[in-house]
């Protein structure tokens, strides 16, 4: 059934008259009136009595009015839902925790795209205390982060993937002259880290007397590449150095080990399908890199 002759019809029985209906829907009377005839030929039914100078309403007419207007205001309601939709829908803010590298978030960004094409982003890289206080104030929808913080029940968590970390100095810096590195070898040595706010909670792989605080891991590893000190930082940063030759792995028996990453989200939020699949699927795409 198309709409236009439903309207046609509700309007003439409204305004009494095909010529008004006409008029407010900015058609000619006799398209109008051709729409009114074309449906009454597909119900099988006469829903105006035109003998008279005004279209009067048949009983049948009378009859089918209220359906027909129930029809075109759940249409309306629907084409409204569907632009509401589409106005929330169109943006998804994604936090992603400071030891998942650009080419990680890249790749997860990228498959998004191609997916939802016409998907809006906005993208944060920060610690995860913030991230998770971001979600909770409803700044963030998802958030890709290490549950250290977690300060509420209402944050839901899906395990996405390991972030492997490893301690590292220069080739040529004393540590790795070390051949079984302990707690108490590296504790005179710079240690090089990164910033942490105030309402952090206390970062537990510090290990040196002597910090320096930088803000990004792109700037912690030229640093250490340089022999200013030593760090601990995720492989994803670190592996092209590794591949250089300009890094080298303490031998220490924790040097090397892992992180799980959660996709977090609050759980009175609404999951869009662009977001599921982000929270489902991007575990997939962060990971592997390293």
């Amino acid at each position: 059934m198309k709409i236009q002759p439903l309207k046609a019809f509700v309007m003439t029985a409204e305004m009494g008259s095909i010529s008004e209906a006409a008029r407010k829907m900015a058609r000619p009377r006799p398209q109008v009136s051709n729409w009114i005839s074309d449906l009454e030929a597909d119900w099988g039914v006469d829903l105006f009595d035109r003998s008279s100078h005004k279209p009067e309403l048949t009983e049948e007419g009378r009859q089918l009015l209220d359906y027909s207007r129930t029809i075109l205001r759940n249409l309306d309601n629907l084409d409204s839902k569907v632009k509401n939709l589409h106005r929330q829908n169109s943006l998804l803010r994604i936090g992603f925790e400071r030891c998942i590298a650009p080419l990680q978030i890249q790749r997860l960004l990228e498959a998004l795209m191609v997916r939802y094409p016409s998907l809006s982003l906005n993208v944060l890289s920060e610690s995860s205390c913030h991230i998770q206080r971001e979600l909770q104030a409803g700044r963030l929808d998802i958030g890709f982060c290490n549950n250290y913080y977690v300060a509420s029940q209402d944050v839901r968590m899906r395990h996405a993937f390991d972030s492997r970390y490893i301690g590292c100095c220069a080739p040529d810096y004393p540590l790795n002259n070390i051949e079984e590195l302990t707690a108490n070898d590296v504790s005179p040595y710079r240690q090089i880290d990164l910033f942490l706010r105030e309402e952090d909670l206390p970062d537990t792989t510090r290990f040196s007397a002597d910090i320096m605080q930088v803000d990004s891991y792109q700037t912690l590893l030229p640093l250490i590449v340089g022999g200013y000190g030593w760090g601990i930082c995720p492989m994803s940063f670190a592996r092209p150095y590794l591949n250089e030759g300009k890094l080298a792995i303490l031998n220490h028996p924790e040097a090397v080990g892992s992180l799980p990453i959660y996709a977090m989200h609050m759980d009175a939020l609404a999951c869009e399908p662009f977001a599921e699949w982000v929270i489902e699927e991007g575990g997939h795409y962060l990971a592997g890199i390293d």
